[in-house]
């Protein structure tokens, strides 16, 4: 029964919304300043564990450094 009550609303919710868009607002807008703090706030506490992980837990692996360099430079890429 909660599967199919579960389905049924998504579909419902989905149908809603793609007959009924809501207006545009600024808080909708993906530029305003709210939402660019918080993503800017979400990378760095993110990156600010992710990196100090991957070097120590790839470091302890492979003991060599070099292929941890790499690592972390493709993941700085990825955040440009």
């Amino acid at each position: 029964m909660m599967p199919w009550a579960l389905m049924s609303f998504m579909v419902i919710g989905s149908l809603i919304k793609e007959l009924m868009p809501l207006t545009p607002t600024y808080l909708s807008n993906k530029r305003n300043v709210l939402n660019v703090y918080f993503v800017k706030f979400a990378w760095a506490w993110t990156f600010s564990l992710l990196l100090p992980f991957v070097s120590l837990t790839n470091y302890n692996v492979l003991q060599n450094i070099l292929p941890v360099l790499v690592r972390l430079f493709s993941l700085l890429v990825v955040l440009n």
